[in-house]
């Protein structure tokens, strides 16, 4: 399970064994599904709609509001705008 903090979001949860990135708020109030929809097939499309195999590390980009994912099968930018406040 990897982790990584962001001021303004929280902390983004590689969940390996649900096949998923989660966000837990920054006031640790709220656990979301960031990205992933359980199946450990890769697929493209919306975040919440596409299979995301075993993640395993994350790495908060700032500059450009994105997640780097790094899975079993590869590497996957997801976009984080709607879930930063001030982007």
């Amino acid at each position: 399970m990897g982790l990584t903090w962001n001021n303004g979001a929280g902390l983004f949860i590689a969940n390996s064994g649900a096949n998923n990135v989660l966000l837990l708020s920054a006031n640790f109030t709220t656990l979301s599904v960031l990205a992933g929809n359980g199946q450990p097939v890769p697929s493209t499309g919306p975040a919440l709609s596409s299979g995301l195999p075993y993640p395993r590390a994350l790495v908060f980009h700032p500059t450009h509001a994105s997640l780097l994912v790094a899975s079993v099968t590869g590497m996957f930018e997801l976009t984080l705008e709607n879930f930063i406040p001030g982007r």
